[in-house]
């Protein structure tokens, strides 16, 4: 009783002196399945198809820690949704199939980025910043459409399928497996103002997101509104 009396003014002494702030943050995403370095506002043309940008969104929270009056320290954990549209045609002898579909991978990511505050106005600030993180991925589907073509003309078929990470290919296409960590780097910038702040941001990833011979990686940009408690 007597150590835990002593560690607690200690402990609060240090998270005063190292000056944590809790961040709860969420946005919007907009993804794709691209090139490593690659921007996400374009498709990511294959010589089957495209991978086209989708919509989503990501939500958690954050610790700022300052390392000074410009610089800080910035671990969180996200809900991180990546994934694209795929629109393909394979083209075999006899009968050929095309593909239009969603597909929607979630992450828990964990990103540590580094802040630089630019500008300082008053209640106005203007940072930048950057990082790395790292993601398991946690769940997934796929939905769309394929159509067989050939002497006779087949009804669309309708997919809708889960994604299993960590799984091998489905050898009957009943599920989509994907790689199940994803590890990439972060680029942002923003304006605050008192406790709140806008920031738009870039990630690319540098694994490739299925295993096998699909060489495409997470690409997001991303606007999140961060709230300082």
């Amino acid at each position: 009783m007597k150590k835990s009396l002593f560690f607690i003014p200690l402990f609060l002494s240090l998270t005063g002196f190292a000056q944590i702030r809790l961040e709860l943050m969420g946005g919007y995403n907009d993804v794709n399945l691209s090139n490593i370095g690659r921007l996400p506002f374009s498709a990511n043309h294959f010589p089957q198809g495209e991978y086209v940008p989708i919509t989503s969104f990501h939500a958690g929270a954050a610790m700022k820690i300052a390392l000074g009056k410009k610089w800080a320290l910035e671990p969180g954990l996200l809900y991180f949704g990546n994934g694209a549209h795929l629109n393909a045609a394979y083209l075999n002898p006899g009968v050929s199939s095309f593909i239009n579909e969603t597909i929607h991978l979630y992450y828990l990511r964990l990103p540590v980025n580094v802040l630089y505050k630019i500008v300082t106005a008053g209640p106005f600030h203007v940072f930048a910043g950057a990082g790395l993180y790292v993601a398991r991925g946690i769940r997934g589907n796929e939905k769309g459409t394929i159509l067989a073509e050939g002497a006779v003309q087949f009804p669309p078929d309708a997919i809708n399928d889960k994604v299993r990470f960590g799984s091998q290919p489905s050898s009957d296409g009943t599920y989509l497996a994907a790689t199940p960590y994803d590890f990439g780097y972060t680029i942002l910038a923003g304006i605050g103002w008192k406790d709140l702040q806008l920031r738009p941001g870039i990630s690319n990833g540098f694994i490739k997101v299925f295993p096998g011979s699909d060489k495409v990686w997470n690409s997001a940009a991303t606007v999140s509104l961060v709230y300082q408690l």
